[in-house]
């Protein structure tokens, strides 16, 4: 769950990384009735014996000629599995020429590797996994295809070798874009491939070498092989190996809210509620004339907006969808208070008094580290506490990197009064972040629920998940933040400056590791510093999350971005892949619901999530479009996780 706001002026939105529950009949983008292979939720049991095993893949690649024209070529890459004898999850890579292999191959094999482990249930302390290969690669379009193969490699699957794709690898499992894949199906061609998999929305690709749009299949079709569109790893792996990743219980039809987590969410939305009309009575105590230069007005008239919604889903049943909007409906008014307020100090007492002002006015620094204290004295009872005490410390972590961000950008003399006014709401953020992280706990705890397991090991799980997000997060920053750069004429320092402040679930990664070792210091000397793995593992949830974000807005989808808002998406030239996301994430979501069921685990931190992800992608509005998405593959995670449990 997080609160992201993404937008500026003209449109007030939040990006609520939540997560999911009731499909809208009228919601095309959660379909019930699909009929996917997608699967990869982790077993209840992490596989933890591992044979030692090796695969071969055919990578396909394209570069320029000596002459100058693009080219498609082949390498073939021998991918083994092993038992790791010191319990460490390792990843080498064999090469026979100095360099042979760039930043972005290592990085989009990492995120490809720690995909393989999450999708097969594997214990991911448990395998070393090498790559060896000739010649030199670079660049992540085989992320997916090494994906496939340690997982085969794994489950010691045989691998069709007729077959070949190209892809990237995003978090979720699905399959991004690439360039060059006439050029790629030619080297395919050429290598006697008959079968190449490409991703989803890519038929219609550039030439290279004419740059016109071509239609790929009938290219294959001319060439002798056959060209297929598929949206994730998981039907990726079918097609290799004729067999499913792994077999999925029958998702559940309906995701229902427990009696108990009704009762409290309907008594913190009024709480919400109470905040946002307190809120709004105070409204008013800046300079009118800031007000209306601000245009907060707008802002006050969508807290408005949302305050109406959550008394209507109340009255309609939806109690998560209304804390939802409860929430929005106190933030955005909080926001519009404080930008208001502070800037009118900042015009008559300097950034000093503006310093003094937000502490006051969000009471951050205070809070988060008594929200931080008693968090740490808090043990999770059963499993589906440890939703409850995760979701927590993911939003106590969001608040101090939102705060910490904040207190960066001001640091700077020479910001724009744009830039200040961000900063201003960034603190706000905070504020609700941490009251947030407290009605979690108290919404999530205390259900009937399944013992923890004996052999659950919450350090271990936590490292996992972080080993995960770091490798989505250097995918990332190996591929996009050039790229990023370029579009902004800066340098990649400059850009991260720039991406953290606009978008704050990037300042609150690279963050991370200042905010970690903050909780650590924190908990030193702590009777209950064993809670500290569950504060990790919120943590590691949310960056992995705000790498599959960051990798879709700026990569992965078809986006169309607001020309005057760096970094928001005002719609898609195409939802191919949007769909096949929303498609595969709802369908594994479902099924690990219905496996925590099985094991008797009360579901309903998982569907007060997955409610308010639908109500958020009923909008129609890109942004929405993305929170839910992110909301989706949060409920996604979090069934992985306590099923680890």
């Amino acid at each position: 769950m997080q609160l992201i706001p993404t937008t500026a002026r003209g449109r007030v939105a939040v990006a609520l990384v939540l997560a999911l529950t009731l499909v809208l009949s009228s919601c095309t983008l959660l379909r019930r009735d699909s009929k996917s292979d997608a699967g990869g939720d982790a077993p209840t049991e992490p596989v933890s014996e591992i044979e030692a095993n090796s695969v071969e893949v055919t990578a396909l690649w394209y570069s320029t000629s000596p002459s100058g024209q693009p080219e498609g070529g082949t390498s073939d890459v021998e991918i083994s599995v092993e038992p790791s004898e010191d319990e460490k999850f390792k990843i080498a890579f064999v090469e026979n020429e100095v360099l042979g292999s760039g930043d972005q191959w290592r990085a989009s094999q990492w995120a490809g590797s720690v995909m393989a482990l999450l999708a097969t249930g594997t214990d991911p302390n448990a395998v070393a996994i090498e790559f060896s290969f000739e010649g030199n690669l670079d660049g992540p379009s085989a992320g997916a295809l090494m994906t496939v193969g340690v997982a085969a490699a794994l489950q010691q699957a045989e691998l069709d070798p007729d077959v070949t794709m190209t892809g990237t690898i995003n978090p979720d499992g699905s399959i991004g874009p690439v360039g060059g894949i006439p050029q790629k199906i030619q080297g395919a061609v050429d290598a006697g491939k008959e079968k190449i998999l490409i991703p989803v929305g890519k038929r219609m690709s550039e030439d290279e070498a004419s740059g016109q749009t071509i239609d790929v299949v009938e290219l294959g079709g001319s060439l002798g092989v056959e060209v297929e569109e598929v949206g994730n790893v998981f039907d990726a792996y079918k097609e290799f190996t004729g067999e499913e990743m792994v077999d999925l219980p029958a998702p559940v039809k309906q995701v229902k809210l427990g009696r108990e987590s009704t009762s409290r969410l309907e008594e913190k939305t009024e709480e919400w509620l109470d905040v946002h009309e307190e809120l709004a009575a105070a409204y008013g105590k800046a300079d009118p004339a800031t007000q209306a230069a601000r245009g907060l007005d707008n802002y006050t008239q969508a807290a408005a907006g949302y305050a109406d919604t959550a008394r209507d889903q109340l009255r309609e049943g939806y109690p998560a969808a209304a804390f939802d909007s409860a929430i929005f409906a106190a933030l955005l008014q909080l926001e519009a208070n404080m930008e208001g307020e502070g800037l009118t100090v900042l015009a008559t007492q300097g950034t000093t008094g503006l310093a003094a002002f937000l502490d006051e006015a969000s009471g951050v620094s205070a809070s988060l580290e008594s929200d931080l204290d008693d968090l740490l004295e808090k043990k999770p009872r059963n499993v589906s506490d440890i939703a409850a005490l995760t979701n927590a410390y993911s939003f106590v972590f969001q608040g101090l990197g939102v705060s910490l961000t904040a207190q960066q950008s001001l640091s700077n003399p020479e910001l724009a009064v744009d830039d200040v006014a961000q900063a201003i709401r960034l603190q706000a953020l905070s504020a609700v972040m941490q009251a947030t992280a407290a009605d979690l706990l108290e919404i999530g705890t205390g259900l009937e629920s399944r013992d923890i397991s004996e052999s659950a090991r919450p350090r271990k799980i936590a490292d996992f998940f972080d080993r995960a997000a770091d490798a989505s997060m250097s995918l990332f920053e190996t591929t996009i933040i050039p790229q990023i750069a370029e579009v902004l004429g800066s340098s990649e320092d400059q850009a991260r400056q720039v991406l953290a402040l606009k978008y704050p679930a990037y300042g609150v990664a690279i963050n991370a590791n200042n905010i970690i070792e903050s909780m650590e210091n924190e908990a030193k000397g702590s009777k209950e510093a064993a809670s500290l793995d569950y504060a990790r593992l919120g943590a590691a949830l949310t960056l992995y999350v705000g790498a599959a974000d960051l990798l879709a807005r700026f990569y992965s989808l078809d986006v169309e971005m607001d020309p005057e808002n760096f970094g928001v998406v005002s719609g898609f030239a195409s939802t191919d892949l949007l769909d096949a996301m929303f498609e595969s994430a709802d369908e594994r979501t479902r099924s690990g619901i219905t496996a925590l069921e099985e094991n008797e685990v009360d579901p309903s931190p998982i569907a007060m999530f997955y409610e308010m992800a639908v109500f958020e992608a009923k909008s129609g509005e890109a942004e929405d479009q993305l929170t839910a998405l992110n909301t989706l593959w949060t409920a996604q995670l979090q069934t992985q996780m306590l099923l680890f449990f």
